[in-house]
């Protein structure tokens, strides 16, 4: 409960920062992209719940084995291990889409020139 609360208060600041930031970069001006960069932030979180869930799966299984089931210990233990692989690879491509249109809105920005 307590890695949970701690999660989801980061997640919280982190999210007050990127609206911060897009705030500062007068947005208003930058509509289609600012919808855009909200699309990619939205699938980013996402894959963060993922992360978090499988993490606290994978907790689980090295904490408590499971007795009684006919799949091996070490095999649930790939399959975690394999889920957060694929999606720290989504991540990375969020992450880096996400930089560029933070690039592209900084470069657009108003009266920047």
């Amino acid at each position: 409960m307590e890695i949970e609360w701690q999660v989801q208060s980061e997640a919280e600041v982190l999210r007050q920062k990127e609206d911060e930031f897009m705030h500062d970069l007068n947005v208003q001006h930058q509509a289609e992209l600012f919808a855009k960069w909200e699309r990619e932030r939205e699938h980013r979180d996402k894959g963060l719940t993922i992360i978090d869930q499988l993490c606290m799966k994978g907790c689980c299984t090295t904490d408590k084995p499971h007795e009684g089931s006919h799949i091996p210990d070490t095999v649930i233990e790939y399959i975690v291990i394999k889920e957060m692989l694929d999606v720290f690879g989504n991540l990375k491509t969020q992450h880096i889409m996400m930089q560029q249109i933070e690039q592209q809105m900084a470069t657009e920005q108003p009266g920047k020139e």
